[in-house]
């Protein structure tokens, strides 16, 4: 681990042993270099995505976008090597492949740097603060809810009658990352794609634009019944 300082915050960068640039990994230091990703990854409270722009993204690079999803960590994926791209190639020609490619993280920021030239690193540190405090950020009940109805209007859960999907409101439970309790009638009335179109919406309508967030779905309780029965 290295420690630096900017701007009076310290932080702690948590560096990992390159995975290299192959499609399988098979030897034992290979192993041990996707450990300490993990590792890494799990320690972090914001992730530094490095790519190479010289190389394309691999199935290694997708597989850890994956998991920086799952555990749903603040990330800046930062094209390195920038310097070396030929004019030609337009800043929107990585946005889009990036995007493409590593589709599970098109919420996160871009940064392009030179690593070699030390060209907008700090930058990244920037951008690191920023997203560190927009995972921290509470919501009042009354503007998730609001952001909640209206993420629901663009697009009903699925189902009619007596079994249809149904959501009561939301709460936030927690913070890096953010993380709401959303009462519903069934939980597992919700597939997978609906979940990722709330959070997607519930990220657009609310200060996460960057950042991911967490939905945990409860049956909400029924109100017992306190008539007196014969």
């Amino acid at each position: 681990d290295v420690q630096i300082e900017k701007d009076g915050r310290r932080h702690i960068l948590v560096d990992t042993a390159g995975l290299r640039r192959r499609q399988k990994a098979e030897d034992a230091v290979e192993v041990f270099s996707q450990s300490r990703t993990t590792d890494a990854i799990k320690r972090a409270d914001v992730i530094v995505f490095m790519i190479d722009t010289m190389e394309k993204v691999t199935e290694i690079d997708k597989r850890i976008g994956r998991q920086i999803e799952e555990e749903k960590k603040p990330v800046v994926v930062v094209l390195n090597k920038y310097d070396l791209v030929p004019a030609k190639h337009a800043p929107d020609e990585f946005v889009q492949y990036i995007g493409k490619t590593l589709p599970v993280l098109k919420y996160a920021p871009l940064s392009m740097i030179s690593a070699k030239k030390g060209d907008r690193v700090w930058e990244v540190i920037e951008i690191c603060d920023e997203l560190h405090a927009q995972s921290g950020v509470r919501v009042s009940t009354p503007e998730m809810n609001r952001a909640l109805e209206a993420a629901v209007h663009a697009r009903s859960p699925s189902g009619r009658g007596p079994h249809a999907a149904r959501i009561y409101y939301v709460t936030q439970r927690g913070i890096h990352p953010p993380r709401f309790i959303v009462f519903v009638n069934d939980p597992r009335a919700f597939a997978g794609d609906y979940i990722r179109f709330l959070e997607n919406k519930l990220r657009e309508f609310l200060p996460f634009h960057e950042v991911p967030i967490r939905l945990e779905f409860t049956r909400k309780n029924k109100p017992k019944d306190s008539r007196k029965r014969r």
